[in-house]
């Protein structure tokens, strides 16, 4: 009877969940665009350890968003069928977006 109870919310939860990190990835996109341009802009130049760490933080990003995407995509043909629909790569993207705030505070204090 739980079961009967909780799938429904949990389903109903997931698609306004879904809805949010949409709007969040694409913040994410835009805002990290800016701070490129206004790092380049006081910068002039980057140091080699702020490249790096910018390029892996980007790495990081498409890596998630790819994830994100293919999910999408699944979770569109999933909610066809019936029941909780599974979503492969949790942990990953989980530890992706802390990697990601991570490489964000480094590049924070970076020379």
């Amino acid at each position: 009877m739980a079961k009967e109870i909780g799938e429904p919310f949990l389903l109903k939860l997931h698609t306004k969940f879904t809805k949010i990190s949409i709007f969040l990835v694409s913040l994410i996109l835009v805002t990290g665009t800016i701070n490129i341009k206004i790092a380049r802009g006081i910068r002039m130049e980057f140091s080699q350890p702020y490249f790096f760490a910018l390029s892996f933080k980007i790495l990081l990003f498409t890596l998630l968003l790819s994830i994100f995407v293919l999910n999408l995509k699944n979770l569109s043909e999933a909610n066809k069928k019936t029941g909780m629909p599974y979503i492969p790569f949790q942990d990953t993207s989980m530890i992706l977006g802390v990697l990601i705030i991570l490489m964000a505070a480094f590049l924070k204090h970076a020379p």
